[in-house]
């Protein structure tokens, strides 16, 4: 943060936050929020590359018109939240101190001009793709569950 330490954020550090918070998907951490857990119009989660975010973006808004367009250029495509640590670790042992975030509470997932990590990424999906994809990854799961079944009932018969 700044050269004056280094941050990592331990996976499960939002576990609790997700179901707890109300946040909100903000442009540069400002402004009105383009969508929020509470209306159940951002859905938020973790997986193995850290905090993810879905939300269905309402095209009529002009703020998200104002978004779009950029994003599909790509001058906009980092993403950023504020958090605040509730259990964290500090080891000053190397030059720059390494703060771990063990816990942690969030207000909100924004669309960013400069991240603070330069890891984070934000993409745009139609409707359909999204559907697409939701119903390739459930027939991969129903092929799986067939061939696992199918094993067992070879080794039992």
């Amino acid at each position: 943060m700044a050269g004056l330490f280094r941050e990592v954020i331990k996976p499960g550090a939002f576990r609790e936050a997700i179901g707890r918070d109300d946040v909100v998907f903000l442009i540069n951490h400002e402004g009105l929020p383009l969508a929020r857990t509470r209306s159940k119009t951002l859905k938020l989660s973790e997986d193995d590359k850290g905090l993810r975010m879905e939300t269905m973006l309402d095209a009529e808004d002009p703020d998200v018109k104002s978004i779009i367009g950029k994003m599909r250029r790509g001058d906009l495509d980092k993403m950023s939240f504020a958090f605040r640590a509730e259990v964290q670790e500090w080891d000053d042992t190397q030059d720059l101190p390494l703060r771990t975030i063990k816990k942690a509470s969030l207000f909100d997932v924004s669309i960013v001009t400069t991240p603070a990590y330069e890891g984070t990424e934000i993409g745009l999906r139609s409707l359909d793709q999204a559907r697409k994809a939701q119903n390739f990854h459930a027939a991969q799961k129903r092929i799986r569950m067939k061939m696992n079944l199918a094993l067992r009932e070879r080794e039992n018969g």
